[in-house]
């Protein structure tokens, strides 16, 4: 299953044989702009109703969560305004909303993108004062990975940096992700070249809160056109997560080059470990990665890029030794099927755990939760959206007792993300 599409619902846009060109210029605003809106959110002492964040006629889709503090920051795709760029795309933009209340209220949208090419996928990071957002411009010859942040809490945004290109024309998508811990930002991406037929896993990172980037490195060549990187950090230690799944014919399914690979740095991302194989034997699709202090909790699910390279079971496994070591396998989603697009997020008092699961006809998220430094997770998962709609492409975030969960959901007819927020006691 693939998480949202322009114009809502789960089209494969990457096996349907269509070749897409955006045509355009990117301009960037120096400061950002807003949209006046302005919303409340109801909560009790557990947790809040469905709470929706965007409330717009346009489609709202891929959203991402960050929280610090008392401060919850969510961004997302939106087609509100954009003028078409296809017969049935939209020059979607990314935009940004902000709570300094711990999610009881949001202040006006701000629209961090303002190109004539399509702004995709944003994901979202934030430590202290800082808040980091990195998204995709698909320009008429290549994808790009811009970036944007604040260091005021989300009130302004500098000027965006373009981290990287994808100069292959045909890569529909630029999977990437980011992390923050401290001064430094990571943020790592499928590279592949020009002709299409190689792929590696980058990273480039900062030491001065985003104002500049090293270098790319190559963290590992064992790539493919599907595979999704993930990267955590806590203290000195950077971890990356990516699948790497052949076709049934491509000469390699079953080998030691297809699997969970998982690496680690121990010098802020300078250089990394040889790569580690940590499905074992288990069925695998996309992967995600979590740590605090020395425990690192890597989960995957079924890939939101492609349905065939997936697992309908979600699988966690957990080291407690900066990522030297990992323990053995548990099945997340006891009971449950067609689970897919897992994220994971840990403080010192928990592990937490959403995904979509198409249990239901309409599709729903689920979330588990468990304070043992080594999960069982054995509690049944509860369904937090609970909507007429469709609910896909969940993100998570927690901050001290609170945790935040995002989605994209079609109740309204249009998409809309919605957050629900818990407390825990």
């Amino acid at each position: 299953m693939r998480c949202g599409s322009v114009g809502g619902g789960c089209i494969n846009l990457l096996l349907s044989g269509i070749t897409i060109i955006f045509i355009g210029t990117i301009v960037f605003p120096a400061l950002p702009q807003s949209l006046q809106q302005e919303q409340t959110a109801s909560t009790n002492s557990q947790s809040s109703s469905n709470f929706n964040v965007s409330d717009n006629t346009g489609d709202s889709i891929y959203p991402s969560v960050a929280a610090s503090n008392n401060n919850v920051y969510v961004v997302w795709q939106d087609a509100y305004g954009g003028q078409n760029v296809s017969y049935y795309r939209q020059n979607n933009d990314i935009f940004f909303k902000r709570s300094t209340d711990g999610g009881r209220s949001f202040e006006n949208i701000t629209k961090l993108s303002n190109s004539t090419t399509l702004s995709a996928r944003p994901i979202i990071a934030a430590f202290d004062n800082n808040v980091y957002v990195v998204w995709n411009e698909d320009t008429p010859k290549e994808k790009q990975i811009w970036f944007r942040k604040s260091t005021d809490n989300g009130s302004s945004f500098d000027r965006p940096i373009n981290l990287g290109n994808n100069s292959y024309s045909r890569d529909n998508i630029l999977p990437k992700a980011i992390a923050a811990f401290g001064d430094h930002v990571y943020v790592v991406w499928r590279q592949l070249t020009e002709d299409g037929n190689q792929s590696s896993i980058f990273l480039k990172g900062s030491i001065d809160t985003g104002n500049t980037f090293g270098e790319a490195k190559e963290v590992s060549e064992n790539a493919l056109y599907r595979s999704s990187p993930k990267v955590a950090a806590f203290n000195n230690n950077v971890y990356v997560v990516w699948d790497v799944k052949y076709s049934n014919s491509g000469g390699y399914k079953g080998t030691k080059n297809e699997g969970i690979f998982f690496a680690k740095s121990s010098d802020d991302g300078v250089t990394f470990d040889k790569q580690t194989k940590l499905n074992g034997v288990n069925d695998f699709g996309e992967a995600q990665v979590a740590a605090y202090f020395n425990d690192v909790y890597v989960a995957w699910a079924g890939s939101v890029y492609y349905p065939d390279n997936s697992t309908d079971n979600i699988f966690l496994t957990s080291s407690f030794d900066n990522g030297d070591t990992f323990e053995k396998t548990i099945l997340l989603n006891n009971g449950i099927t067609q689970s897919a697009n897992v994220e994971l997020a840990k403080t010192e008092r928990r592990i937490e755990a959403v995904w979509q699961d198409g249990v239901t006809s309409n599709g729903e998220i689920f979330h588990k939760s468990s304070s043992n430094v080594k999960p069982a997770l054995i509690d049944p998962a509860r369904n937090l959206s609970d909507t007429e709609g469709a609910s896909e492409c969940p993100s998570i975030a927690i901050s001290g007792k609170t945790t935040y969960v995002v989605w994209e959901d079609s109740t309204y007819g249009n998409h809309e993300i919605f957050l629900k927020k818990l407390v825990s006691n």
